[in-house]
């Protein structure tokens, strides 16, 4: 008898379960936030050689916070460091043309680019699960 109680209690709580769209169930509202995540760079021919993604002089957004962030097991054992890029997305959200960034390049962040373009640097961003190599 117990059995049956806890076994309708809990087919009852699965069907009361809302559907949430976000990052992950890939299911998003309009206007819904979605991250975009900057992982790491690194030498293309040394992939165990990688640094933080913002350790190169690269443009970061405005946006300060987001929503949530929960780190995977598998991306703690994979190594991968994702920050918030600090843009502001939204699904489906109209988007005027605006000057993301503009950066005056000291000759330490200049070279530290040079350097990177030398040694063939890659970089890693995922928005919704979704690796973007470059």
């Amino acid at each position: 008898m117990l059995r049956r109680i806890i076994t309708l209690l809990l087919i009852s709580l699965n069907c009361f379960n809302g559907v949430i769209g976000d990052e992950h169930n890939h299911m998003y509202d309009e206007s819904e936030e979605v991250v975009l995540w900057m992982n790491t760079v690194g030498p293309y021919h040394n992939r165990q050689e990688t640094y933080s993604y913002f350790s190169l002089p690269f443009c970061a957004g405005t946006k300060e916070s987001i929503g949530h962030y929960h780190e995977t097991l598998g991306e703690a054992l994979q190594g991968t460091e994702l920050e918030f890029s600090g843009l502001d997305i939204d699904y489906k959200g109209d988007v005027n043309r605006v000057k993301y960034c503009e950066v005056t390049l000291t000759e330490e962040k200049y070279q530290a680019f040079v350097y990177a373009v030398k040694n063939h640097y890659w970089y890693q961003m995922y928005i919704d699960d979704l690796p973007i190599w470059v």
